[in-house]
């Protein structure tokens, strides 16, 4: 496989080149000066030594929210339609609205799904062709459910540490073995390793810099027969096929969000190196941000791209969310142009759901959004 790196700032820089795009975004916290502060920290720690990236104890989950955001002509409208306690996902399906919020899936027109394996919990994400099913990441358990639309128990459920992926680290950054059957712990222990046995129901998640695979996002493969998810600690994606087993899919990431695929490509965000990771045909581009204008002096060196998607099913227009340069960047890879629109300092934008220009369609998703936040 070719691999070709280009960089957004060699690209035309055409303000407003795009049509108006309207999103529901998910916003993590109204501070993010805060999580820049241990973002920061994190980095350190990792360079330090043998620490991964991520903190290392239980913190408290801060409060955000729910926007709606219309870009045109290089300007942003935006309004805060709710506040909770830090949603990170969100999907749109056929006039249908989901939400991933710390441990819950709020759902448009019914109650929230709650489950005892749900923590940390990342994106949600409908079936291509069923509206009837949707996927969510907990990444708190190194897993992914699988759940009915108006049900409340998964019908199906992956976790990491059963297929292959169950190392992760201790407070000192010393492998330890994750699992909840407690065979496999007493199993561990007659080996000498380190185990952490995680009963069912479990009593508290598993700290970011600690898990074995930390998947923060899933999505459904093109066809809906399996998964991709990122591993933010393999710096990977991997697809899950029908045989359960994991496939590395894009390697060479770090930590990456939003592994994403169409009819054409697969996608993927690699947050820590500011990269948009496109594979088509056999190649691999990569769109980098380093050198783009709008970075604070202080961020010098450091990309955050939290995420990206595509403005359409088939578009060569893709959005990412740049935290560090608090703007939706939005570029087409085909024309080779880009536009950057700010939005609030304060939001630390997490995920982002194009809702479809279809008029009707856009009216009654906001009034679903309305009627699930009133």
């Amino acid at each position: 496989m070719s691999t070709e790196t280009l960089y957004l700032k060699d690209f035309e820089h055409r303000p407003g080149f795009h049509p108006e795009i309207e999103l529901l975004v998910t916003i993590k916290s109204f501070d993010l000066q805060a999580i820049r502060k241990r973002y920061i920290e994190s980095r350190k720690r990792a360079k330090s030594g043998n620490h991964r990236t991520g903190s290392v104890a239980r913190r408290q989950p801060s409060e955000g929210g729910v926007a709606r955001v219309r870009l045109q002509n290089s300007q942003i409208d935006s309004e805060v339609l709710a506040k909770l306690i830090e949603p990170r996902g969100i999907a749109v399906g056929q006039n249908r609205l989901a939400i991933a919020a710390e441990d819950r899936i709020l759902r448009s027109g019914l109650a929230p799904i709650r489950y005892p394996w749900f923590s940390y919990l990342h994106t949600v994400a409908f079936h291509p062709t069923n509206p009837d099913r949707i996927v969510v990441s907990s990444s708190g358990f190194d897993a992914f459910f699988e759940f009915e639309w108006e049900e409340d128990q998964p019908c199906r459920e992956w976790f990491a540490w059963e297929h292959g992926f169950d190392t992760g680290s201790d407070r000192d950054g010393n492998p330890i073995i994750l699992t909840r059957s407690a065979a496999r712990a007493a199993e561990a222990q007659a080996e000498g390793l380190a185990c952490m046995l995680i009963p069912d129901p479990p009593q508290e998640a598993v700290p970011t810099a600690q898990r074995a695979a930390f998947i923060n996002s899933v999505d459904y493969n093109h066809d809906g027969s399996g998964f991709l998810a990122t591993f933010f600690h393999e710096g990977a994606v991997f697809e899950i096929g029908t045989d359960r087993k994991a496939v590395k899919r894009i390697e060479g990431l770090k930590n990456p969000h939003g592994g994403r695929v169409n009819a054409e490509h697969l996608m993927a965000t690699s947050t820590g190196t500011g990269e948009i990771v496109v594979q088509k045909n056999g190649d691999q581009l990569r769109y980098h941000f380093d050198g783009l204008e709008g970075k604070p002096p202080e961020l010098e060196g450091l990309e955050w791209i939290q995420n990206s998607a595509l403005a359409g099913t088939n578009s060569s227009l893709i959005i990412a969310i740049d935290s560090n340069r608090t703007s939706f960047v939005l570029f087409d890879t085909e024309l080779k142009c880009y536009d950057r629109i700010p939005y609030n300092p304060d939001w630390a934008v997490q995920d982002l759901a194009v809702i479809p220009n279809n008029a009707n369609d856009s009216d009654e998703l906001l009034e679903a959004a309305r009627r699930m936040f009133s």
